[in-house]
């Protein structure tokens, strides 16, 4: 047996079996990775339809009371705090959906006593987002949460205290660890892009980490908890046995489950690691567009900071897979590897079956562009053919309809339409996928708001989807940095014929989602298509760039010399 060598231990096998050997060390030595979620204690205040608080120990002042919620600060100035302290319950955790007015100084502060204030979120609104202050309450016997603003809504609000405080950190020293190989390997070939990606998802992780702190105590809600729930009742010998969702992520959250350990936690994880992995996919992707190299770091670092992708991160969902298959595929499909894009492909339609929409035109699209027979382009077809068949039967099977994955998304949407909020279905109990889109002149009306969602998020610097894909929260004006960079790299795109039809990819994925930018808050449904805008602004960046810079170039590629290690 050869010697090992620090060549093929830092190769990407090596690498990968290094981190696996430290993982099974881990286990081995200190258990699963997470325990499960355990609050000794929760309080949930309802505050809508006039309600009270049901907490005894709570201090107000100029305040109201309203359907929406209690109103902070109804002629001034107010407040809304709740006081804790020991014998009683203290805890750690806050989630409220608080939407203070922007036009006034608003946040959320911790109040330790002494005069001690300590501000937790300032100035944003909070959908329920939680925030985690232990590492801040250590050691107190009583401290407050208090709420201010003027003409704010406080419409709920959560607290949770663990039974065991503190934050374990395995999970991050695993991550670090196979970063850190990375970067050796990058040091020790001289790969500077290798050098680069490391620092930077490291970065990366880091920000997702934190969002994961203020997530450690907190149940999963919603879609991320059916999912979860699903993986954990999963039966390997019917492992189709999903309801109305596809099968991929369920999968992968069962292996993660058995991996990492039974926690909610773990599929927190799984969302994050995917999130992180989105920042060396886009550089990818960038390079197979043959961009350059300064478009590849800038896309990049989009990745890396964007606001609501850190957020997302931690929601234990099933986006940041969703998002890392369809920039495998574009990869592939840029490529022009027909066997590979085709097993993509059928990955794709088994954890979105609306990836249909966009798989099947695009091999279209790659045998018209490349004049190939269509024996040669068969292999394309098949995975994903075979992928759709059997999600239609198994769709049949679990909810007696062939389209049942996607008749709750039609209920889902009718509703946001009705009634203006997707929760309340009342009127669309009934609806499936082709009432949905065949009835009520359906289809004009959707293709009328399809072309509106896609003008209003392309070129509306107000609207809140435009925001959050560049890099901004929906509540601040940062997008308007990047937007006329993110004009000048879709012109760069429109108007060169060899990257034209790259434009597609995040065209087909979309496909008539933006018609729903304007029914309700969801940025979620679109979010996947966010690093084709992360690319967009880096190509417009690089335009700009060249056009000002003496010989036009802006990132001289003596910087980052040699092959890429990405």
């Amino acid at each position: 047996m050869p010697p090992l060598s620090a060549r093929s231990a830092l190769s990407w096998r090596g690498i990968a079996l290094l981190t696996a050997l430290f993982f099974a060390f881990q286990h081995l030595t200190t258990g699963p990775l997470f325990r499960p979620v355990d609050n000794v204690w929760t309080l949930v205040e309802d505050l809508k339809d006039l309600k009270r608080p049901s907490y005894r120990n709570v201090s107000a002042g100029t305040t109201g009371l309203s359907a929406a919620g209690t109103v902070l600060g109804t002629g001034g100035p107010g407040f809304g705090q709740w006081n804790f302290s020991a014998p009683g319950p203290l805890p750690s955790t806050v989630q409220p959906y608080f939407l203070p007015d922007p036009e006034y100084p608003s946040g959320v502060y911790l109040l330790t006593g002494e005069g001690g204030r300590i501000p937790l979120c300032e100035n944003l609104p909070l959908h329920e987002r939680a925030l985690d202050f232990q590492d801040k309450i250590r050691g107190l016997q009583s401290f407050s949460v208090r709420f201010e603003g003027q003409n704010a809504l406080l419409s709920g609000v959560k607290f949770r205290q663990p039974r065991e405080p503190g934050i374990s950190g395995k999970a991050m020293i695993l991550a670090l660890f196979c970063l850190t190989l990375i970067l050796c390997r990058g040091l020790a070939l001289r790969e500077p892009r290798t050098i680069c990606l490391a620092l930077l998802t490291a970065a990366g992780l880091i920000l997702r980490w934190n969002t994961l702190r203020n997530y450690w105590n907190v149940p999963l809600e919603g879609d991320a908890a059916g999912y979860w729930g699903l993986a954990s009742s999963l039966k390997l010998l019917n492992p189709f046995a999903n309801g109305t969702r596809e099968p991929v992520f369920v999968w992968l959250l069962w292996l993660a489950k058995n991996l990492f350990g039974d926690s909610e936690r773990s599929s927190r994880l799984v969302s994050l690691l995917f999130s992180c992995s989105l920042i060396p996919m886009t550089w990818l992707l960038v390079q197979r567009m043959r961009l350059g190299t300064a478009t590849c770091l800038i896309a990049a670092c989009l990745a890396a900071f964007n606001p609501f992708s850190i957020f997302m991160s931690a929601q234990g969902l099933q986006l940041e897979l969703f998002t890392f298959l369809i920039l495998a595929f574009a990869a592939l499909w840029l490529d022009g590897r027909t066997a590979a894009s085709g097993a993509a492909g059928a990955a794709l339609i088994l954890t979105r079956i609306q990836s249909a929409a966009a798989v099947f035109p695009l091999v279209l699209l790659s045998a018209w562009r490349s004049g190939r027979p269509t024996r040669k382009i068969m292999p394309y077809f098949i995975l994903p053919a075979a992928a759709l068949a059997v999600l239609l039967v198994t769709a049949k099977i679990n909810t007696g309809s062939f389209t049942g994955n996607l008749d709750h998304a039609a209920r889902y949407y009718t509703a946001a339409e009705i009634n203006g909020d997707p929760e309340i279905v009342k009127g669309s109990e009934n609806m499936t996928l082709g009432k949905y889109l065949f009835s009520r002149g359906a289809l004009p009306r959707l293709a009328l708001k399809t072309v509106e969602g896609y003008f209003q998020i392309l070129f509306n610097p107000f609207n809140p989807f435009n925001k959050i894909f560049l890099n901004s929260h929906y509540s601040k004006a940062w997008n308007l940095l990047l937007l006329p960079f993110f004009w000048a790299g879709l012109w760069t795109f429109i108007s060169d014929a060899k990257r034209r039809s790259s434009l597609w990819l995040p065209l087909l994925f979309l496909s008539a989602l933006p018609a729903l930018q304007d029914e309700f808050r969801e940025p979620r449904l679109l979010f996947h298509a966010a690093p084709f805008f992360f690319i967009l602004c880096a190509a417009g960046v690089q335009r700009a760039a060249a056009a000002f810079s003496p010989g036009g170039r802006f990132f001289p590629s003596r910087f980052l010399p040699g092959k890429p290690g990405l």
